[in-house]
């Protein structure tokens, strides 16, 4: 049996891979399965995070659209608006402005 809330050493799980390895058919699965959105890393980046930094639209708005905490930060304050503007993602940097 696979361990779908199994995590690596930076404390991704299975969400956060299959955002940075941009497997859609993984990620929906997941979604559906009501998985925790906003389980974060051990940095405390959630997949919402993932998605700006790497300027995943479709992630983005599909994990908003599931219910994805938009407003979530680290204990730095580091959320997913700050990581829009690093990764200069302008339509998400304007889409979380706009929320």
């Amino acid at each position: 049996m696979i361990d779908i809330y199994a995590r690596n050493q930076n404390g991704s799980n299975a969400l956060h891979m299959a955002i940075k390895r941009e497997n859609k058919l993984v990620f929906k699965s997941l979604i559906d399965s009501n998985y925790d959105l906003n389980y974060p890393k051990n940095n405390g980046v959630t997949a919402l995070g993932i998605a700006a930094l790497a300027d995943h639209k479709r992630f983005f708005v599909e994990l908003l659209d599931a219910g994805a905490d938009p407003h979530w930060v680290n204990e730095k304050g580091i959320g997913a608006l700050y990581l829009a503007i690093k990764g200069k993602s302008r339509v998400l940097i304007q889409y979380l402005v706009n929320l």
